[in-house]
């Protein structure tokens, strides 16, 4: 890079999973290490549709851990102030659970999986 542009960048500049996790949006998810890598495939793959050919698994229905009624109390009366997504979504899905991926990259938007009976 250096000789292309004169520009010192380091790896992780360059390329690395802070840069692809938040500001290129190339990786959904930053592991601490590959066990943890792991546990994020695992969590993913928890929540992808079984194949047609596999009898469906339902969860549980499970009330949100947190009230719906406080719906009311968390949109701002002005309208030109942000909402808290994630506090919303965790008052109406099955047990207030949540896989968020991309949580890195735009923080304007919420992107993830729940289930909803």
């Amino acid at each position: 890079v250096k000789a292309a542009t004169g520009e010192e960048v380091t790896a992780e500049e360059l390329g690395g999973a802070e840069v692809h996790t938040s500001i290129s949006g190339v990786a959904d998810h930053l592991a601490e290490n590959d066990q943890h890598a792991i546990r994020i495939c695992r969590d993913i793959f928890r929540t992808l549709k079984p194949s047609d050919r596999q009898p469906l698994d339902l969860q549980p229905i499970a009330e949100p851990y947190y009230n719906p009624d406080e719906l009311y109390g968390i949109a701002p009366v002005d309208l030109r102030k942000p909402v808290d997504s994630k506090e919303i979504i965790a008052r109406i899905v099955d047990g207030s659970r949540f896989h968020e991926f991309k949580a890195r990259y735009a923080p304007t938007i919420t992107t993830g999986f729940a289930h909803i009976m």
